[in-house]
């Protein structure tokens, strides 16, 4: 699962440090970075709730601990980073699942993205439930359904996208982009260009420009989307237990 997160931090060297980081874990999803929660709670509105957001403790004007009530009900996790451990008790007053000091290292990253992922955990039998969800689709008044988890593809083809399976091609009134925030909680898409979403489960291999998934077709990769897909086919092969 792929988890969306924002950081709020004054200073500019700290945010290109947990930058750095959070890009190195395939299961972050960066989705901006900010120096004041006011700049941040505008950007939540306009764009809506993120899984985790890591809060720096000591701004000027509007400091981590006072202001944190303003982000209330725009994130499902708080995380604070600061170079003060003195703050540590107050932090979990606010409920945060978890402390992280400066310097952060990645070890420390990934600990307390495993902390966060126990309490968000869904029991085995929801897993399998939400995993044969099925989409009704709606194409020229024919209704069929479609399993998540046999979706190899999604192509974008206007204000429709084109789902592909191993067994055929259903077509859906949806933009690729809302078709890939409803879906990524449930199954592992990953963005390879514009045009197109791929599921990890079915890719084979990736080299250079090219993607091969499990049925030998093959698909292509633009540069701006390469190098995270790289992150996380490596995290994959070896064997990390997230997914």
């Amino acid at each position: 699962m792929l988890y969306s997160c924002i950081v709020i931090d004054d200073e500019q060297s700290a945010i290109f440090h947990l930058t750095e980081l959070v890009t190195q874990v395939p299961d972050l999803d960066l989705r901006g970075t900010f120096t004041s929660l006011p700049e941040a709670k505008e950007w939540l509105v306009t764009n809506g709730e993120v899984h985790i957001v890591f809060l720096d403790i000591e701004m000027p004007l509007l400091d981590g601990l006072a202001g944190v009530e303003m982000l209330k009900g725009w994130y499902k996790r708080l995380i604070y980073v600061t170079a003060h451990e003195q703050y540590a008790v107050q932090a979990f007053k606010h409920r945060a699942i978890d402390y992280l000091v400066k310097p952060v290292s990645l070890e420390d990253l990934v600990l307390s993205l495993d902390k966060m992922i126990d309490t968000l955990a869904l029991s085995q039998k929801e897993q399998l439930i939400r995993m044969h969800t099925r989409f009704v689709t709606n194409y020229q008044g024919k209704f069929e359904g479609l399993r998540l988890e046999d979706i190899h593809y999604i192509v974008a083809d206007g204000d429709y996208v084109r789902v592909h399976t191993a067994e055929k091609r259903h077509i859906l009134h949806i933009t690729l982009k809302k078709i890939h925030a409803d879906l990524l909680p449930l199954i592992p898409l990953r963005q390879i260009s514009r045009s197109h979403l791929v599921s990890l489960t079915f890719v084979k291999d990736f080299f250079k420009d090219e993607l091969t998934l499990k049925n030998q077709e093959t698909l292509k990769v633009t540069s701006t989307y390469r190098q995270k897909l790289l992150n996380d086919m490596r995290f994959l092969s070896y064997g990390g237990k997230r997914s």
